[in-house]
This record gives C-alpha cells, sequence and structure tokens, in this order.
C-alpha cells in the first residue's frame, strides 16, 4: 500500500512541475501514433475487410473489361 502511495504522489507530482503546453504536445503525439479509429476499437478485422473487398473489387473489373479470362 505504501508503493501505491508513493507512486501516485510521483505521477502527481511529475504531473504538476511539467508546464501545460508541454502536457498537451505529448497527448496529440500519443493522439497521433494510434492509428485510425476502426484499427483502435475493432481490430485487425477492418483492415482484413477492406484487403478483401478491394482486391475482389480489382478482380471484378478486370474481369468486366475484359483483362482476365475464366
Amino acid at each position: 500500500m505504501n508503493e501505491l502511495v508513493k507512486f501516485i504522489t510521483q505521477e502527481f507530482v511529475r504531473y504538476a512541475v511539467t508546464p501545460q503546453e508541454e502536457r498537451k504536445k505529448q497527448r496529440q503525439e500519443r493522439k497521433e501514433e494510434r492509428g485510425p479509429w476502426h484499427y483502435y476499437w475493432f481490430g485487425l478485422v477492418p483492415a482484413a475487410l477492406a484487403m478483401f473487398f478491394r482486391s475482389a473489387f480489382k478482380l471484378w473489373v478486370a474481369f468486366s473489361k475484359g483483362w482476365v479470362s475464366r
């Protein structure tokens, strides 16, 4: 329990000493490091679906224009 209080106190002091502009800058950098919201919330499933539909659409276009035969 004593270590928890010590940790919380250290973090609070570090927060209080850091200028507000620095905190805003760090927050913005963390926000930019995260990927798009759909990756952040749903993982790689949206990426996999996007890749699948993109390749299926390209194949459909190739068939419809006669570039690829069955």
